[in-house]
């Protein structure tokens, strides 16, 4: 009988092992069936925050450091070596928009790769949390997306627009505007891009306008009127070179001579209310293509300054092949990257080669996402930003990029500080359910329900739960009421019953209590991780300019008071006083100051015995860190 629980208990604890390690495998699953059987909903939440699932994490990009002794004949000398290494990891990746620096993202890499995949994901992400997205389809190839997403599809025939409106500009301002997106479109010289001018002021004038400074005439030009003009100028030419540059350009012009952009069909305040996307296949040269993206985006930009300043994000515009804005180094795209978040506009930017944008734009973008690159100068660029111009991880991560399969991408954003590695390749099931869920929902919602339910009785049954996202959420700690405002009921719920996730309360600025949620660590503390993240903010609150450091071989925080560097740690009285006693001397080496903060309990301790071992040390109760800290810290 003893032999046989004996048995039975190795094999219990082999079960255990085995559901430990795969756990994060079949909460993948377990998240990716609950989508895909979950109905598409008809009516949203407009509070609701958006978040773009990226895939299944496989490895993450990490740098440690261990101590190597080398020996002489008297003693050992110890040095810190630096190695960077790819950990294997589990999980699922989630972008944030809302929590991140910016809304914009950019989606870069060869064709074939998985980037408008990932994008008909996002789309998807989109239309579930009632924001809207404006699609600039080149190849319409966005088409049946929009369609199981209720949503637009627009044509040049039934959204178009006349190219000299002034749409509240000036005469001068709007030729000024033409003049400048003709020249970089066809490549114009001065001379030809300043008889250009000339002859649009003549076309307005003719039409009835007093001045160049006027913002309103009775009849707007066409391109029609335009070469008519032209006409007259070629053949009051001076000289057979100006005739032959002002027929070349005529030529250039008769080829926007499109009734696309005659009149104005169809209005921009419909492309702001769910999916929509803009086909230009039929638009059949390049040149057509950029100005009407050229002169769409500035229209979109004149009436964003009509939103509300800080309402949240609303509404992403999705640019796929978007080499086209880069040859025209449009000013407009820089305007929405700079001023869009305060107008509620990101941009999803899809494109080949990053290394050819416009630094001003990868500048303000906050998420990138990288597929598979072969070609050396992007190659490069993308290795040298996702190392931040570490030679060691420029290495591996070039060596990455080039060697990825089809449906694994590369990111890294504001908030995703560690470079990693996701396999996109599931988001295809859940795209491929969509239509068939949608159908289904209209006719039985009640069978989807049941469906839903039935799948996680199973996996209930299994005791595998879905805890894969909530892993990836609260590595660091979170406020509980930041939880709320993009997980589900369902989910908090599971939060607060689950054992591994460590809980700490802590006092507000108003006096309320808050409570923070982290995964449990053996290594780490929730209350020290908690405290380092609310000083820190506090000392920035405070014109103290600071950043939090590390967690093992530097201080927690290093703070900079005009040309002096100073150390803050945080200690929670749980670590061996002598290793805390020696790690302070270690500071004052490297610092011109050593603030400690500690608890209440251990306030009086530390007090005693690290304030003596130098007066470049003074320690303070976090209790008192509205009121004694700061003076303190300037005093210094």
């Amino acid at each position: 009988m003893n032999k046989l629980n004996q048995t039975k208990n190795i094999v219990v604890n082999k079960i255990k092992e085995f559901a430990f390690y795969f756990k994060p495998i079949f909460g993948s699953l377990y998240v990716m069936l609950q989508n895909a059987f979950k109905p598409m909903p008809k009516n949203h939440s407009s509070h609701q925050k958006l978040q773009f699932r990226i895939g299944n994490t496989r490895q993450m990009l990490q740098k440690s450091k261990k101590v190597n002794l080398s020996y002489s004949a008297k003693q050992s000398i110890p040095s810190i070596i630096s190695e960077v290494h790819w950990k294997n990891t589990h999980g699922e990746t989630f972008i944030f928009p809302e929590l991140e620096s910016n809304y914009h993202i950019i989606i870069n890499g060869m064709s074939g790769f998985g980037k408008s995949t990932l994008v008909k994901s996002m789309l998807a992400d989109i239309y579930e949390s009632d924001k809207a997205a404006i699609i600039f389809d080149m190849h319409n190839e966005h088409g049946e997306i929009v369609r199981k997403l209720d949503g637009h599809e627009y044509n040049i025939g039934n959204l178009g627009f006349n190219l000299f409106e002034l749409n509240g500009l000036t005469i001068s301002e709007r030729v000024n505007q033409l003049s400048q997106l003709f020249k970089d479109v066809f490549s114009l010289g001065y001379l030809q891009t300043l008889k250009l001018g000339q002859c649009m002021w003549y076309t307005y004038r003719k039409l009835g306008a007093q001045s160049r400074e006027s913002r309103y005439i009775k009849s707007v030009p066409t391109f029609y009127n335009l070469l008519q003009e032209l006409e007259i100028f070629i053949n009051n030419a001076k000289t057979i070179s100006e005739k032959n540059s002002l027929i070349h350009l005529k030529e250039r012009i008769e080829l926007i001579n499109n009734k696309v952009f005659s009149k104005n069909t169809g209005s921009l305040s419909n492309l702001k209310k769910g999916i929509s996307s803009i086909s230009l296949e039929s638009l059949n040269t390049r040149e057509l293509q950029m100005i009407y993206i050229s002169e769409l985006i500035k229209r979109l930009y004149s009436t964003m300054h009509e939103n509300d300043k800080e309402a949240g994000l609303r509404l992403y515009i999705v640019i796929d092949e978007s080499e086209l804005i880069i040859e025209l180094a449009d000013a407009f795209i820089s305007k929405l990257i700079t001023e869009g978040r305060k107008y509620g506009i990101g941009l999803i930017i899809v494109m080949h080669r990053l290394a050819d944008m416009n630094r001003q734009i990868i500048s303000n973008v906050s998420t990138f996402i990288s597929f598979f690159i072969t070609e050396p100068q992007d190659l490069n660029y993308v290795s040298d930003l996702f190392s931040g111009g570490d030679p060691i991880k420029r290495a591996m991560i070039k060596d990455k990029l080039c060697s990825m399969k089809v449906n694994q991408a590369m990111i890294m954003s504001t908030k995703i500080r560690s470079v990693t590695i996701v396999d996109t390749s599931n988001i295809k099931i859940v795209l491929g359910k969509i239509d068939k869920l949608k159908a289904i929902g209209s006719n039985n919602n009640n069978s989807i329900a049941a469906m839903g339910s039935d799948i996680e009785n199973n996996l209930n049954s299994c005791k595998i739960s879905d805890n894969t996202k909530i892993y990836g959420i609260l590595k660091n700690p979170v406020r509980k009421k930041e939880l709320e405002s993009f997980l589900a009921d369902y989910e908090i719920k599971n939060i607060d019953s689950m054992p591994e996730i460590d809980k700490f309360t802590v006092k507000d600025n108003k006096g309320q209590m808050e409570e923070w949620l982290m995964l449990h660590s053996n290594s780490l503390s929730i209350e020290h991780e908690v405290y380092v993240k609310i000083i820190s903010k506090y000392l920035k609150s405070n014109s103290i300019r600071n950043y939090i450091y590390g967690r093992h071989y530097g201080p927690d925080i290093i703070a900079h008071i005009a040309d002096r560097k100073i150390a803050v740690e945080y200690e929670t009285g749980r670590k061996n006083i002598i290793s805390t006693k020696a790690m302070i001397e270690n500071r004052i080496k490297e610092f011109d100051a050593v603030i400690v903060i500690v608890n209440q309990d251990a306030f009086k301790f530390y007090k005693e015995f690290i304030e003596g071992i130098d007066k470049k040390v003074k320690v303070f109760c976090i209790n008192d860190i509205n009121s004694n800290v700061i003076s303190n810290i300037l005093q210094m």
